[in-house]
């Protein structure tokens, strides 16, 4: 048995195109092309790592400025209505549950 019979088999396994194979190697077992294509798809997600963490950090300032922007205008909304001893802030809330 020949491992050409094996390919269109492994191609569908691996969710190819039937008939395209982007390296064909004589001799290589589908184990081993699996590994090869596995090894390279690895080598381009860690080349696109460092952005994807950069991008992380800046939804998360974001995330962070959004926060402190609606608690501040809660606060002004609740000093507005003469109720400012009714806010209670997110950071209250958790240094009081941390006992600081």
């Amino acid at each position: 048995m020949s491992y050409s019979s094996l390919l269109p088999k492994l191609q569908v396994r691996m969710n190819m195109p039937v008939g395209r194979v982007k390296v064909l190697i004589p001799g290589l077992a589908p184990s081993e092309m699996l590994k090869a294509e596995l090894r390279t798809e690895n080598r381009r997600l860690k080349d696109t790592l460092p952005k994807d963490k950069v991008e992380l950090d800046e939804l998360r300032v974001d995330l962070a400025s959004l926060r402190r922007g609606f608690c501040a205008k809660h606060f002004h909304l609740y000093k507005a209505v003469g109720k400012e001893d009714l806010y209670c802030a997110p950071i209250l809330i958790r240094t009081q549950i941390a006992g600081i």
